[in-house]
């Protein structure tokens, strides 16, 4: 009875997404090809209560925008959008030179992480999936908002947050616009209930689709 009262609880608290506001800063960014630019944005909480979202500030997602992952819940797309067209873009972190790999959480992480669950987990991979995602979760009080910061680089975008990398087909000195989507489905929400409630306090959790302001951007010939 108590696992179904947690789950009605969780689905009662699930957020509009109008209470919560994506937005981006900067009006314009320039950048040279293959240079990286400090790229910050706020998530701006317009309500009067407390919110809980799952946003990875490492970095974007470099798998298909239309289709989530639960290991890749909390990554945003970064899009690149042509007039209103999203900018078609071509991955593979082989092609594109990435070298490094994501450090694996520790087996002393995952056994604190495990003992601050109140589910017993055998399974080593869901566990793990379950502590990455943990990291993402950001608190933001009523009327309040977070700023986060990430480097971006264009044409080529490496992530630090899943080891992908993306090829955007850009044309020098072209205006094109940039956005961030964050996509958190409501039925994976249901899945990640034990993080997402494990901690004291009231909070409301978000689910759904939310889409940054546009600005705009250019990649610039450096010769």
């Amino acid at each position: 009875m108590k696992k179904y009262i947690i789950i009605f609880l969780l689905l009662t608290n699930i957020a509009f997404s109008q209470d919560l506001e994506m937005y981006l800063p900067d009006n314009k960014i320039e950048l040279s090809a293959g240079s990286t630019y400090k790229l910050c944005y706020e998530i701006k909480n317009h309500s009067k209560y407390y919110y809980k979202i799952l946003i990875d500030s490492t970095g974007f997602s470099t798998s298909e925008n239309e289709w989530i992952d639960e290991p890749y819940l909390g990554l945003m797309d970064l899009r690149i959008l042509d007039a209103q067209k999203i900018v078609p873009t071509v991955s593979g972190s082989h092609e594109y030179g990435r070298t490094t790999e994501k450090d694996s959480p520790s087996e002393q992480e995952l056994n604190t992480f495990k003992k601050s669950l109140k589910k017993t987990h055998k399974d080593i991979s869901r566990l793990s999936t379950l502590y990455e995602i943990s990291k993402r979760i950001i608190c933001i009080a009523p009327s309040s908002n977070v700023s986060m910061c990430t480097k971006v680089s264009l044409p080529i975008y490496n992530s630090a947050a899943d080891n992908g990398s993306l090829l955007y087909r850009l044309d020098n000195d072209k205006q094109y616009s940039l956005q961030l989507h964050l996509n958190i489905p409501k039925k994976m929400v249901r899945n990640i209930s034990e993080i997402l409630n494990n901690k004291e306090g009231s909070y409301k959790i978000f689910s759904g689709e939310m889409n940054s302001n546009k600005i705009g951007i250019s990649v610039i010939d450096p010769h």
